[in-house]
């Protein structure tokens, strides 16, 4: 998978739950089966969840310590070496912002869909705050929350490069 087909995916989705009328918020729900149309259950989806499938991966993924995708272990494995994930300063768009737990409440990740003067300007992800303001909790926003909260922008190494002038 390449990074416009993280960023095609992570719209589809926004649109298929448009259309489904909202999905809930449901922590520790979705990103299973990265071969799904979607990537919720019938419970709802969480916000790795989503960006597990979006990425093409099974938030259950043996290659990452704990095998379990969740936005501490994700900050965890970009700021060590040998993982699936690398932080980076450059984000782009298919990187996750991310932070993890700090304590006090839960982590949050979601995917980078557009970016403009070295910053995320938009970012799809799913959390409660959205399916309590909203009545969807899967949406594509401003980048604001991630910036306002020092997200770190997190690539995913199994992401294939797009490379200028080569064959799509």
């Amino acid at each position: 998978m390449d990074r416009n087909e993280v960023v095609a995916r992570a719209r589809r989705a926004v649109k298929a739950a448009f259309l489904r009328g909202g999905i809930p918020y449901a922590l520790g729900k979705g990103g299973m089966k990265p071969e799904a149309g979607v990537p919720w259950t019938l419970d709802g989806l969480d916000c790795t969840g989503f960006c597990a499938w979006a990425l093409g991966l099974s938030r259950k993924e043996s290659r990452i310590p704990g095998g379990w995708i969740e936005s501490t272990m994700i900050v965890r494995d970009a700021k060590s070496a040998g993982g699936i994930f690398s932080a980076t300063g450059d984000p782009r768009p298919s990187d996750l912002a991310v932070w993890g737990d700090r304590g006090n409440g839960q982590g949050h990740a979601g995917v980078i869909v557009e970016v403009g003067g070295g910053l995320p300007v938009s970012v799809v992800h799913c959390s409660k705050g959205n399916w309590n303001a909203r009545g969807n909790a899967l949406l594509e926003t401003a980048a604001t929350l991630f910036l306002r909260n020092g997200a770190i922008y997190v690539r995913c190494d199994l992401i294939e490069e797009i490379v200028e002038g080569s064959p799509a």
